[in-house]
Order: structure tokens, then C-alpha cells, then sequence
């Protein structure tokens, strides 16, 4: 019984950490001061209703906070159907602004703490749309006119927030196209005036490692921008095809990170085309070519054909635009080129190899009938070597000095133990350098028994992340720890672990090398103490082996026992 309750848990935490790999928490922070009044609705049209309605997705999660003179969560809710997307647009649309101030630090503590609580499992994207001017209520514990003061504080409000490697983009609220200048740093001359009112957006985006975007309402799409929706494009005409048609479509990472683009499908007249999956790195604000091969149908009669084609990436992610339109020349085969798809159809293919199989078959069973077959029976060829041994060793003993039993027996075992000491006796040490390598992290304190999930194959100069996130590489489960809290790197013959962040491992002054088989100390923000282990990973079977060839062979045992 408690088997299977154990057993029934373990699924459920297994299927949760599945299912919960594309799933996002979108949150957006607006700033709701009567200084954007005046553009107020453009924001909500051009950017928040397009974040709703077309980049969320069931079992996503929404959440709104607008902050003036204080921050105030307006909607928190999960992503099920449509319905819930046209109640979060109905609610979104009636909220006006209504603040004197925009207390910029208290806003960041809030969003930090807010986002904290949500679900580990789940992605997490911010976006933040400020004007950048920190003008707090005189009440408020951040009122200062000291700059260095106030940048000092922003610091460390964005610092906290940074450190979890969430998404963070900014949305600057400034004078732009569009804009009609309704919006200056200082919306009075009061304001203008009071020396805690103070632009600390420069100092905002240094600390999250965003670069802001200026808000424009000339029709540019700000929510992919905003999300980093990368940007796609092909050439207006393609060329001429007789069946295969490569499309170099140029992709721009419009986000704060490094990102791979993997794409998986391309669907046509409700048909995937993608003839194979191709992918491309991409590192923020920059833009590349994907070749991609699309398979075109071989009996389309010869013309002009112009077709809308979607993408589909890997993870979910969006595309802007959504859909592309290719346009190409359907040209005739030649009768070579049909020759070439006639022997390549799969009916003349399985001919074919039925008629090999069938020659083959036939070969055989004459040479079986008829005895004209040179077949090597082995066990004769033994008998006689034997015979022949023994012959000699008769002759040796009558005409030599006898030699010791022990030493003859030493002599007879000797390749078969030769053999044995190399198959079991290799070490970490021996095993040959390989550009992968697996290696399995144990988390002492929670149950290790969860198959591979821990064991990943380390490429050479090749960095894999730590932490609790589904973005790390090495999970840690149960235990509350940040997404990615250290980084594991393999050079070769040695290991190296290096902290990301520091005030996790209270032990570890530096990077530590050849880290396998060495115990680490983490402790975490309860002050809760636990530790990791990185080993080689051995799979079951070699185990198996070695463990035969230990009851076999005498000697120092395997250490991986």
C-alpha cells in the first residue's frame, strides 16, 4: 500500500514538472500616475490587450500591478479558456489612472516579493512600463533628494530581481511618434521643481540587464516587442522548385537573452511541409538565417503558386508576423529527374529488396543441398589442436625436467585473467578524454530514485546550470533554492563547479576544481542545510558487469560500489 501511494506521488510531481515546462506567469507593472493619462488608452490597445489576447495560452497565468503613490495587484489569474481572457480584457479595459506619484522603488520591492511567491515550475516574464521618474508621496519610506541615495536603493530593489534570472523587458514611457509630447520627466512645474523627484530609468536598466523600449503608438507591434517575439521574413519570390524549396527566412532575437530558435514545424493547407528541423543561436538584438527545407507536392502542375505557411517553434514561442506567404515557380521534372522519384517510390524499393531477400535465400539453400559449401566446423579443429597438445607434452615430460603444477596453472590463467583486469579494472582516472561525458547530481535530502532526471551528458567547455527552475539543467526539487544558483562546466579531464550566487555556499570561496565524488555545501534562505554531489554516472547494466567480473577476479574493489 505504501508502495503504491509513494508511487502515485512520484508520477504526480513527474507529470507536474512535465506539463508545467511551457507554461508562463505573465506579469505586467504599469505605471497608473495621471502622467499617462493622456495615452493612457493607447497603451491598454496597443500593447496590455495584445499581451491577453494573443500571447497567453491555457495554463499560463496573468497578473496585473498598477503603483502611483502605492502598488496594488488588480488581476492574478489563471489562463483556462477564452472565457478568462475576455473577463482579464473587460477588467483591464476599465482601470484609469488616478495617482499623484509614482514611488518607483516601493513598486520594484513589491513586484520582487509578488513574483517570488508564484510556482517554481513555471517561466516567469515581466514587464515593466514606466516613465523611469522615481517621485515618491512625501510619506513614503523612499522619499529622498539625494540622488545617490535614491539610485542606491533602485539597486538594490532591481538587484533582487535580477539575481532570480527571471524576463525582465521595459517599456519607457517617454515622448515619442505617436505620443503628440503629452508626456515630459515633469509634469508640473512643481514637479519639476522638487528635488525628490528624480529619472533613475538608466540606472533600472543597467541593474535588470534590460535595455528599454521606447513606447511608440504608430502602429509598431509593443507587445512583441516587449515579450521578445522574435521577428521573422523571407524573400518576396523564391525561385522555381520541382518538388524542394529552400527558404532562407531571417530571424531576429528581439529579447534580453541568448536564445535558441528551434523550428519544429511549418504548416500549409493544415500539412506540415518542414522536410527537417533546423535551429540557430541567436544572442540579444541580433538577427540570423535559417535555411529551411520545405517539401513541395511532386504532382502540382507547373505555375505560379503563392501559399500562407505558420511556424511553429520549439517551446511554444510566437512569431511576428504570425503567419508568412511564399511564393514560388512549380516547374516540370525532366525524364531523369522522374526516373530518379520512380526508383525511389517505396512500392519499387520493397520490390526490390523482396527480390534480394528472395536470391539470397535461394543462394543459401543450395549450398546447403548440395555440400559444395566450405562450412568450418570448429569443435574437430579444437579435438585435434588437443590432440596435438597433448602429443607434445607427453614428448616433453619424457624428455625434460617436469615443470611445477602451480607455475603450469599460472601459465594456462594467465589470458583469461589478463582479460578480466581489463574489463573491470578501469577507473575515472583511465577513462579516455571524450567531448561527453555523463554525469549524475545527487541532492542529498530528497528521494534520488527518480530514474535520469539528475544525469546529463556534459559537452566539452560546455556550461550546465543548478537551481530549481525548469530553465536549469541540474534540478533541485522540494527545497527552496533560485532558478540557476551555480553552473557546472566540463574542460576536458577536470570539472569545475563555480557559485552564481554566493550567499548560497557559505564554504565555497572560489571555483572548485575536479569537483566530482566531493560533497557541497548549500544552505538556503530558511537556513536550511542541505548538500550535492556530483559522480560519473554508470548505467545499471555496467554496474551489472562489473559486479560479475568482481565475484570472478580477486583484488582491490570497484569504487563505485
Amino acid at each position: 500500500m505504501k508502495k503504491s501511494i509513494l508511487l502515485i506521488l512520484l508520477i504526480l510531481v513527474l507529470s507536474a514538472s512535465v506539463f508545467g515546462v511551457d507554461r508562463v506567469d505573465m506579469i505586467v507593472l504599469l505605471d497608473n500616475s495621471v502622467s499617462v493619462l493622456p495615452f493612457y488608452d493607447n497603451i491598454q490597445n496597443s500593447l496590455i490587450k495584445r499581451i491577453i489576447s494573443e500571447h497567453l495560452k491555457p495554463g499560463d497565468t496573468f497578473s496585473l500591478i498598477t503603483f502611483a503613490d502605492y502598488p496594488e495587484v488588480e488581476i492574478s489569474r489563471e489562463i483556462k479558456n477564452d472565457k478568462d481572457i475576455n473577463e482579464i480584457l473587460a477588467y483591464s479595459a476599465i482601470l484609469q489612472p488616478m495617482g499623484n506619484h509614482t514611488d518607483l522603488i516601493l513598486a520594484l520591492r513589491f513586484l520582487y516579493k509578488y513574483t517570488l511567491d508564484l510556482p517554481l515550475s513555471n517561466r516567469k516574464k515581466i514587464v515593466i512600463l514606466t516613465d523611469g521618474i522615481h517621485d515618491p508621496p512625501s510619506d513614503s519610506p523612499y522619499y529622498n533628494s539625494d540622488p545617490n541615495v535614491v539610485k542606491a536603493e533602485i539597486e538594490k530593489a532591481a538587484g533582487d530581481i535580477h539575481r532570480e534570472g527571471w524576463d525582465v523587458s521595459i517599456v519607457e514611457l517617454e515622448d515619442a511618434p505617436g505620443t503628440d509630447g503629452v508626456l515630459s520627466t515633469a509634469d508640473s512645474d512643481e514637479e519639476a521643481d522638487d528635488p525628490a523627484v528624480i529619472d533613475v530609468i538608466d540606472t533600472v536598466a543597467e541593474t535588470l540587464g534590460s535595455k528599454p523600449n521606447a513606447f511608440k503608438n504608430d502602429g509598431t507591434d509593443m507587445a512583441g516587442i516587449a515579450l521578445g517575439i522574435p521577428l521573422v521574413g523571407i524573400p518576396e519570390h523564391l525561385g522555381e522548385t520541382r518538388g524542394e524549396l529552400t527558404v532562407p527566412l531571417s530571424i531576429r532575437n528581439r529579447g534580453n537573452e541568448v536564445m535558441l530558435f528551434s523550428l519544429s514545424a511549418v504548416n500549409a493547407e493544415g500539412s506540415d511541409i518542414l522536410k527537417e528541423k533546423v535551429s540557430i543561436k541567436l544572442e540579444p538584438d541580433s538577427e540570423g538565417v535559417l535555411n529551411v527545407k520545405l517539401n513541395i507536392a511532386a504532382d502540382s502542375e507547373p505555375g505560379e503558386y503563392s501559399k500562407d505557411i505558420g511556424l511553429k517553434l520549439v517551446g511554444g514561442l510566437n512569431t511576428e508576423p504570425r503567419t508568412l506567404k511564399i511564393n514560388y515557380t512549380f516547374i516540370e521534372k525532366g525524364g531523369f529527374d522522374r526516373a530518379i522519384d520512380m526508383l525511389l517510390d517505396w512500392r519499387v524499393i520493397a520490390v526490390l529488396i523482396a527480390v534480394i531477400v528472395a536470391v539470397i535465400i535461394i543462394i543459401l539453400v543450395k549450398r546447403a543441398s548440395s555440400g559444395d559449401g566450405e562450412f568450418i566446423n570448429p569443435l574437430p579443429y579444437k579435438d585435434e589442436e588437443e590432440e596435438k597438445t597433448g602429443t607434445a607434452r607427453e614428448t616433453e615430460k619424457e624428455t625434460s625436467t617436469a615443470v611445477p603444477a602451480g607455475q603450469e596453472t599460472s601459465k594456462k590463467r594467465e589470458p583469461e585473467e589478463y582479460l578480466i583486469a581489463a574489463m573491470s579494472s578501469e577507473t575515472e582516472d583511465e577513462i579516455p578524454h571524450k567531448k561527453h561525458r555523463p554525469v549524475q547530481m545527487l541532492v542529498y535530502g530528497q528521494n534520488t530514485k527518480l530514474g535520469i532526471t539528475n544525469v546529463k551528458w556534459l559537452g566539452l567547455n560546455r556550461k550546465r546550470s543548478i537551481g530549481s527552475s525548469s530553465y536549469s539543467i541540474f534540478k533541485i526539487f522540494f527545497i527552496k533554492v533560485p532558478s540557476v544558483i551555480a553552473d557546472i562546466e566540463c574542460t576536458g579531464d577536470d570539472f569545475i563547479f563555480t557559485p552564481v550566487r554566493n550567499e548560497y555556499f557559505p564554504d565555497v570561496e572560489e571555483p572548485i576544481h575536479y569537483c566530482l565524488n566531493k560533497k557541497i555545501k548549500i544552505v538556503n534562505t530558511d537556513n536550511k542545510m542541505f548538500y550535492i554531489e556530483f559522480r560519473q554516472w554508470v548505467s545499471e547494466l555496467e554496474k551489472l558487469n562489473r559486479l560479475m567480473a568482481m565475484t570472478k577476479h580477486s583484488g582491490k574493489p570497484d569504487m563505485e560500489f
